[in-house]
């Protein structure tokens, strides 16, 4: 038998790829004290490795301990969202998730894109090239992705993304090329 490292059970796609099974990834948070953890089991949220920095720094104390701790002022602009209420606060079912939308990947060499928002995904440039290939800095030009070859899934009824509904939801695929 053949055991891929890179497999995500049915999921289309995997490790580099843009397809849920490129993108979504098994976590786990372990506590001492089990009250600390009031989110149990798995979720829908979307949470980006970016929220890993301000959820930690919000658990040991915040902002003002960090700066006081490292010397160094809170960063104006930081990408990662607080997730420390939805995930460590009450029975987990009354706070709402922080975080709607992701970017997932601008690929400008590739010529390929991936966002999410709510339960639409959408994906642009060729189906055969939605591996990101590029392995150095570049600089970031979006008119490099072929925006006019397009996929749109609802990844929480279709997370397989077998329907592809762009012809259906012309005026959300506009919406999401806008962004």
């Amino acid at each position: 038998a053949v055991v891929s490292t890179q497999s995500t059970g049915p999921l289309k796609g995997s490790k580099g790829f843009l397809w849920e099974g490129g993108v979504r990834t098994p976590a786990y948070i372990y506590a001492e004290r089990r009250e600390l953890l009031a989110r149990r089991g798995r979720t829908s949220c979307y949470l980006h490795v970016s929220d890993w920095f301000a959820t930690l720094v919000a658990l040991s104390g915040g902002w003002e301990a960090w700066e006081s701790v490292t010397g160094i002022s809170r960063p104006t602009r930081l990408d990662g969202i607080d997730q420390s209420q939805y995930l460590f606060t009450g029975d987990g079912e009354d706070v709402e998730c922080p975080r709607r939308e992701i970017m997932i990947h601008i690929d400008p060499v590739m010529g390929v894109a991936a966002y999410i928002e709510d339960d639409w995904k959408v994906l642009f440039g060729p189906e055969v090239e939605m591996k990101c290939q590029t392995t150095q800095f570049y600089e970031l030009n979006i008119s490099s992705v072929n925006w006019e070859i397009s996929y749109l899934y609802n990844i929480t009824a279709d997370p397989l993304e077998t329907d592809d509904l762009h012809f259906l939801y012309p005026d959300l695929l506009l919406e999401f090329k806008e962004k």
